[in-house]
């Protein structure tokens, strides 16, 4: 019996010592964890411009005024818009961030149904060093009010680190007078990260896209909060948080507090 109680202790010391290794690592890359969420934010919320702007706009708007400044391209007869980033026209952007790929937005016919819909697919589109791939879909209920839903949206690094996101989004267009100016954005996600742990993301405060700092290549939101809690072993959980806080001349820091308690600054 002694025999049996003397093994039990040394494997209850084996086990929590494993526990603190595992502990340990994890805390380790909690920064790295969190840089990883602001890559997907950030791949993420780049492109609501072009993907927010209905048919009409696209037939009104100067090519120039697009961050990137891709090629547009608009069939009339099928109601769609491609954008195309292999081929940009000559611009001058501050702050640059390499877009390549294509963008393209089918807004089918015109029905009388009161809500808007259109998808949006992304085609070998890469924003800086992230590849994105997938399709989104838009419902536009009023002319300041859309949805954005999608499934399976992948996100890939140039380390071939992937990301998988699906996502429930509300969009909210604020002008002055009718000018838009800015976007408001709030909503939930699920998704798997690169270390292939399952995720939930909430905005907990609305990101706010400005306008006039996109087309000064300024693509971080201007403010906003989210929550992004990860799985670790079955039963366990830990949050990370990230705040935007918007500097001067469309400069934004965005802060991050660990679940550990730390407060980093991720884009220092």
């Amino acid at each position: 019996m002694r025999k049996i109680q003397t093994s039990l202790f040394f494997l209850f010391l084996i086990l929590a010592a494993c526990k603190e290794d595992a502990d340990k690592v994890i805390h380790t890359n909690l920064p790295l964890e969190a840089t990883q969420l602001l890559e997907t934010s950030t791949s993420w919320g780049e492109s609501i411009y072009f993907t927010a702007l209905n048919f009409q706009n696209y037939e009104r708007l100067d090519t120039l005024n697009l961050p990137g400044c891709p090629t547009i391209t608009i069939e009339e007869g099928i109601r769609s818009v491609e954008l195309d980033f292999d081929n940009p026209l000559e611009c001058n952007l501050e702050n640059y961030v390499a877009r390549t790929g294509k963008i393209t937005i089918n807004y089918g016919l015109i029905s009388l149904e009161s809500t808007s819909r259109w998808t949006v697919a992304f085609e070998n589109y890469s924003f800086g060093n992230v590849s994105i791939t997938g399709s989104k879909t838009f419902n536009q209920s009023s002319p300041d009010n859309i949805q954005e839903t999608f499934e399976n949206l992948t996100f890939k690094s140039s380390e071939n680190l992937s990301t998988t996101l699906s996502g429930t989004f509300n969009h909210t267009l604020n002008r002055t007078d009718t000018l838009l100016n800015s976007i408001s954005t709030s909503g939930v996600g699920i998704g798997t990260n690169p270390a292939g742990r399952t995720f939930d993301w909430e905005i907990t405060e609305p990101r706010i896209t400005d306008l006039n700092c996109l087309n000064s290549s300024e693509y971080l939101p201007q403010a906003g909060k989210e929550n992004w809690t990860i799985s670790r072993s079955p039963g366990r959980e830990v949050m990370h948080s990230l705040e935007y806080i918007a500097l001067d001349s469309c400069k934004v820091q965005v802060d991050a507090k660990l679940s550990d308690g730390r407060n980093l600054i991720l884009n220092p």
